[in-house]
């Protein structure tokens, strides 16, 4: 089985972090890329690369690059125009 690189937007928020553990505890998940606009905190695991930024202004071109899956584990409330 091939390993993957797998971005997690929402990766501070609670369905983030359940997720994080098994992602990078697995053996098929070789990086998870995670994206949010708070702080991941004390969280440190070689397999992580942390992206602080508000999804409306990220860089996605480079953020994405090399990615396999984006789950989204994202809560957005946005208001109607």
């Amino acid at each position: 089985m091939d390993k993957r690189s797998i971005v997690v937007i929402g990766i501070s928020g609670y369905a983030g972090r359940v997720l994080l553990p098994y992602l990078t505890q697995g053996t098929s998940v070789d990086r998870v890329i995670g994206v949010d606009r708070r702080s991941l905190g004390d969280v440190s695991a070689d397999k992580v690369t942390y992206h602080q930024v508000d999804v409306r202004e990220a860089a996605w071109g480079e953020i994405l690059e090399g990615a396999d899956t984006v789950p989204e584990a994202l809560e957005v409330f946005v208001d109607a125009f």
